[in-house]
């Protein structure tokens, strides 16, 4: 004869494997219970354990984050699912190109209406590659340099990498005894 009880499930991912320095990735928690008996105290904790900055959640977390740890306080969940908890979290611009971003879900219950058959469903991890961009920037110069002479300065700019750049923003200073020659920026 085998007691009843609640099989609490959670999955999470973000769908991709790869996520650029600075970009904002949607993770889904998808949660259930298959087992043959509701849980109750049902608590979900999402963990951003490596480069990621949690932005906001769908629903709100039950509580004030501590040192990158979110709960949702469920409570009860009947014998159904699945259920879905939305998390936006920003791998940090400043991250380094291959580092691992990653993220773990964690679902548990009480206990007071039986114990999880199978526990190696309640953790689940996200990891994703940081990547980042690669721009390289370059200056050369022409003309004549002498008193009253003109030199024209090129500077030119390519991402060598397969990451879309965002936000770059090229700026030069002149040599000194130099003056800009209104109209000649194209």
């Amino acid at each position: 004869d085998v007691a009843a009880a609640p099989n609490l499930a959670v999955v999470k991912s973000d769908g991709v494997v790869r996520v650029s320095a600075g970009e904002r990735v949607t993770y889904t928690l998808t949660y259930s219970n298959t087992g043959s008996r509701g849980a109750s105290g049902v608590v979900i904790t999402d963990v951003a354990v490596s480069n990621l900055e949690v932005i906001s959640a769908e629903p709100p977390w039950s509580s004030t984050p501590l040192r990158g740890m979110y709960e949702w306080n469920i409570g009860e969940v009947a014998v159904d699912g699945p259920h879905a908890i939305t998390v936006v979290a920003e791998a940090p611009v400043d991250a380094a190109n291959g580092v691992l971003a990653v993220n773990q879900v964690r679902i548990g219950d009480d206990g007071v209406n039986g114990e999880d058959p199978d526990r190696s469903d309640n953790v689940s991890t996200d990891r994703d590659t940081v990547v980042r961009p690669f721009v390289e920037v370059s200056k050369a110069a022409s003309g004549s340099a002498y008193v009253g002479g003109v030199v024209t300065y090129t500077i030119g700019y390519n991402n060598t990498s397969a990451e879309v750049a965002y936000g770059v923003v090229v700026s030069d200073v002149l040599p000194a005894n130099t003056t800009l020659v209104v109209g000649s920026i194209t």
